[in-house]
């Protein structure tokens, strides 16, 4: 071995020259930077090698002869194939955009040059404030002239922003070699108030359908907010979200299956009095949801409220035909995780239906300090909304002895309809008929 390659071993300079270094080893973590262990055998609990190098530079190697990849000489000195990453060219928005108040999604285009036969464009937003706000959105950029250089324009439309200075990344793949883009611009809020999620934080995996909490603060401090959880179909949850001094803390929020958003909007202050939203990325453990799943929500916050699903055949107050928190265990499976102490949500979950009709209803159980309190349903079937929106606001009141008959669900071979009756029943007054009559029997 020359002189040159011993010194370039010994002092570790094997990128500079293409070289066998000849040093003996038994893993990866023997050899110098630029090289890799070659195994030759040997006894032992581990085999003997040598630290070698197959290149020191990419025109060492044999290149490809397709024009969409090349040969490059890895750090551990050997050749591999790998995409072109792809040039990237990115036209609106454009840096230090200023938008009006008031918009919440923009448009990205751009084009990339590629001979890929598709390039995978990415776009995510992350806001100044520590929102990071929606989930990414990604489409393929399709070259029509696959194997030849092109530069292929894409549109991505409805990317989520809130309002303020948002950060704006675009990311070109192809096969895993990559270039990114990233755009600064604000979007107008005079009078905003700003809003800080403590939790969730981004990305952040949940192991159920209920975020344990939801906590942050908004200043200057305002009287409530509200929350939002969206699932990418276009499904919806949300509520009030109170505030003390400026802080907010809710627990148990439903979301779906899957990746989610979640937001907290609330009104500015000042003059321009703007509407500011904070929006986290999250996502639930659970890939899939089954079965049917009521969520109670109201606004008293010293109220309790009670949910009752009544089975097919089965009768209000009947316990073996009657799922509730008081009555957990009917002949039909379920479970209902009670909320007695103000706001909800109290949750029914029924993983399995026989097929019928099953009856939907709400008591007003303890009014406490709260004159009252305005509830709404909110039905979740295999994952998705089975209403166009919330059942509901109605007011009810326990000093008044109010049942609220929400409506009833018909399932048949794993497809459920929902009927509302939406009728106030006063002073103890309960239908006696099975939910197949309600409808029959109530104004």
């Amino acid at each position: 071995m020359g002189l040159l390659r011993v010194l370039a071993c010994l002092l570790g300079l094997v990128p500079l020259v293409l070289v066998s270094c000849g040093q003996p080893c038994r893993s990866p973590a023997d050899c110098p930077f630029g090289t890799y262990c070659r195994l030759t055998g040997g006894g032992g609990s581990l085999p003997d090698g040598e630290c070698v190098s197959d290149c020191v530079v990419a025109e060492d190697c044999e290149q490809p002869v397709s024009a969409a990849h090349r040969a490059v000489c890895t750090n551990e000195g050997q050749c591999r194939v790998e995409a072109y990453p792809p040039r990237l060219f990115v036209f609106e928005p454009e840096d230090d955009t200023l938008f009006d108040e008031g918009t919440r999604t923009v448009r990205v285009s751009g084009e990339v040059e590629s001979a890929a036969s598709a390039v995978k464009i990415s776009v995510s937003a992350a806001n100044q404030s520590g929102c990071s706000l929606g989930l990414a959105q990604t489409i393929d950029a399709v070259n029509p002239q696959e194997g030849i250089l092109t530069r292929i324009p894409f549109v991505v439309d409805g990317v989520a922003v809130d309002p303020g200075q948002t950060n704006l990344t675009i990311v070109a793949d192809v096969e895993g070699s990559r270039k990114s883009r990233t755009v600064v611009f604000d979007v107008a809020c005079p009078g905003c108030a700003a809003i800080k999620m403590t939790t969730p934080v981004a990305r952040q995996t949940i192991l159920g359908l209920e975020l344990p909490t939801l906590s942050g603060s908004i200043s200057p401090a305002i009287p409530s907010a509200v929350w939002r959880v969206r699932s990418p179909f276009g499904d919806v949850f949300d509520g009030a979200l109170p505030l003390q001094n400026g802080r907010f803390l809710a627990e148990r929020i439903p979301i779906f299956a899957g990746r989610n958003t979640i937001e907290v909007v609330a009104s500015g202050v000042g003059e321009g009095r703007g509407e500011n939203r904070c929006t986290q990325a999250i996502s639930s453990a659970v890939a899939r949801e089954t079965g049917l799943r009521v969520v109670l929500t109201w606004d008293g916050t010293t109220s309790d409220l009670d949910l009752l699903i009544v089975g097919p055949g089965g009768r209000l107050w009947d316990e073996d035909s009657m799922l509730s928190p008081r009555s957990p265990s009917p002949w039909f499976e379920g479970r209902v995780e009670d909320d007695f102490d103000g706001l909800g949500p109290e949750t029914a979950v029924l993983e399995s239906m026989a097929d019928g009709i099953y009856g939907i209803a709400v008591e007003a159980v303890y009014d406490g300090e709260s004159p009252g309190s305005n509830a709404l349903i909110r039905l979740v079937f295999d994952g998705r909304s089975i209403t166009t929106g919330p059942v509901g606001p109605l007011h009810l009141s326990a000093n008044r002895g109010e049942l609220w008959i929400v409506g009833v669900l018909r399932v048949e071979a794993g497809v459920a309809a929902f009927a509302s009756i939406d009728a106030v029943l006063v002073g103890g007054v309960a239908p006696e008929t099975p939910p197949d009559l309600w409808l029959d029997a109530l104004p």
